[in-house]
């Protein structure tokens, strides 16, 4: 789950194949985001609060408008589950690492992948960005 930059609200994926936005301050769910075909293992806010990217069991990455609640457009590329992902602080790059060993770094707004990086001999189960966005780990 990812917390919204401003603090009010916190979004969390799900093995129902959802996104969850929640009210931090009511605790009450304001909205359901459906799409995946598979668990949700990961997401992440960026775009002032207004996009959100999630990673699923279905080997793609969707980029959520969440104003409305609709794809934006999917990555494809990974062979496995997506099981983590961070934003670029500038929001124009993605980093998702899989069940397919690699670590993929991702344009968001031509919605293309732009590097792979491969060497985990197993399942990539975390990653973050530098807060300048100089780095990836």
């Amino acid at each position: 789950c990812a917390v919204y930059a401003n603090g009010t609200r916190v979004i969390s994926g799900s093995w129902d194949k959802t996104l969850r936005i929640w009210d931090l301050s009511t605790g009450k769910e304001i909205q359901m985001i459906g799409g995946h075909r598979a668990s949700v293992y990961c997401c992440a806010v960026y775009s002032n609060d207004t996009r959100a990217i999630s990673g699923s069991g279905d080997k793609t990455l969707r980029v959520w408008n969440l104003s409305t609640g609709e794809e934006v457009h999917a990555l494809t590329g990974h062979g496995g589950s997506v099981h983590c992902c961070a934003v670029f602080g500038d929001g124009t790059r993605a980093i998702s690492g899989s069940g397919d060993k690699t670590l993929r770094v991702w344009d968001l707004s031509a919605a293309k992948e732009i590097h792979t990086l491969r060497g985990h001999n197993d399942t990539v189960s975390c990653c973050a960005v530098y807060a300048n966005g100089t780095r990836a780990i």
